[in-house]
């Protein structure tokens, strides 16, 4: 970390909160691949896939979205401790709640053509589409089906951008929570430093992976989905069991940065949490392969996953303390541009998929391609619509001098 102005940048844990955001659009890329997901739940089904991309988009849905509120968590204390709740609320709303509605206005229409697209392209889901509307473009048909209320018909669905909605919720139960402290139980502040020793006394203990997942068991076994912690962005009611999920997550990280300190018990035991993760995902897999046939069966899966969720999170605290803890301007840009990149992926990585998807090339060819043409185009939008515009203020805080990329880098290498 640095200091300037009596300002602290956490460069490890901002370049954690990127590495979660940009894991997901590869998760996203690889999800038209996988074999287990059934046809008609993504936008289309690629004739390619593979075990591979299955086994990669089950490892990150255990501890990817926890990893990000974690650090979600500890940022937002920062911001509290720093500025105080007013600011601190004008600040989310603009942050957070901008992007989710502005961003789903714009990017929700763009997915209902291009599910409607990979329908009319694979077959499947057709059967929603009347039979006398079957041969319109799908553009018409997006206009109607929007127009018409008909994609609302079950429900807002919020897209990825859901963990927005559910991070705002976050937010609100942690400054209700401290409402109360501050008015009717804690006006000494001795409760918070009774809690504060205890939670540095659990974060310290050798057991501490295995305390954390106690009180996500419950939560994972109410849900009963074989992906863990399910995604509910399919209604704007709230799902409690994954509340109370991210909600431990995120209170990890508010009460880390009460006690910066304790992130040296992250740094000394990394290399035992990843590992053991790693372990712990044989038999996750063969369960969740296998089926979950018998209640013991069915608590010992949900305990194992909760356990790997932590041993994930820890592990990933301490590697990215370990090794991007200096100062990099590399690192910063990238970290400011994950955000964005993150909102605006999913229609491009699903359009690319569709076109890809009837293809008889090796899955490897596809994913690849997806990947390579998505990410240098969402950085590209990033850095001349983005950081020196209206746009990178309200996501990023602050509006960066635009710089032509090509200008730079030949003065780069003539001053080399």
């Amino acid at each position: 970390m640095t200091a300037s102005n009596g300002t602290i940048r956490y460069h490890s844990l901002d370049a954690l909160r990127a590495f979660a955001l940009l894991l997901g659009i590869v998760f996203h890329a690889s999800e038209s691949f996988i074999p287990y997901i059934p046809a008609g739940e993504w936008a289309i089904k690629d004739v390619s896939e593979n075990a591979i991309p299955g086994v990669f988009f089950y490892t990150c849905h255990i501890f990817r979205l926890q990893l990000f509120f974690v650090m979600s968590g500890f940022f937002a204390h920062l911001v509290y401790h720093k500025r105080g709740a007013g600011v601190f609320i004008r600040q989310r709303l603009m942050r957070i709640g901008v992007p989710l509605i502005a961003g789903w206005a714009i990017i929700f229409p763009m997915l209902v053509y291009i599910w409607i697209l990979g329908a009319m392209k694979s077959g499947v889901g057709m059967e929603q589409i009347p039979l006398e509307a079957a041969d319109l473009p799908p553009l018409v048909l997006t206009i109607g089906a929007i127009v018409s209320l008909g994609v609302f018909e079950e429900g807002i669905n919020l897209t990825h951008l859901w963990f927005l909605y559910y991070l705002l919720m976050l937010y609100a139960i942690v400054l209700a929570l401290r409402f109360v402290l501050d008015v009717f139980l804690d006006r000494g502040e001795r409760v918070r430093r009774r809690l504060d020793r205890i939670f540095a006394w659990i974060v310290r203990s050798p057991w501490n992976v295995v305390i954390f997942a106690i009180p996500t068991i419950p939560s994972l076994l109410i849900m009963g989905t074989s992906f863990g912690v399910r995604t509910p962005n399919e209604s704007l009611a709230p799902d409690a069991p994954v509340v109370w999920t991210y909600l431990l997550f995120f209170g990890l990280g508010w009460l880390l940065h009460r006690q910066v300190d304790l992130l040296s018990a992250f740094l000394r035991r990394w290399p035992i949490h990843l590992t053991a993760a790693l372990i712990l995902l044989a038999p996750l897999f063969v369960m969740f392969d296998r089926g979950l046939s018998t209640d013991a069966l069915y608590i010992l899966y949900f305990s194992l996953y909760a356990l790997d969720m932590w041993l994930w999170v820890f592990g990933f605290i301490g590697l990215f303390l370990q090794f991007c803890g200096g100062e990099s301007r590399r690192r910063r840009y990238i970290a400011d541009s994950s955000y964005w990149l993150y909102i605006l992926h999913l229609p491009l990585v699903t359009w690319l998929q569709v076109q890809f998807a009837h293809l008889e090339w090796n899955w490897v060819i596809k994913f690849a391609l997806i990947n390579v043409i998505t990410f240098p185009i969402l950085f590209l939008s990033y850095h001349y619509f983005v950081r020196s515009t209206f746009i990178g203020q309200v996501l990023n805080g602050r509006k960066y001098p635009f710089q032509r990329l090509i200008f730079k880098r030949r003065k780069q290498l003539a001053e080399t």
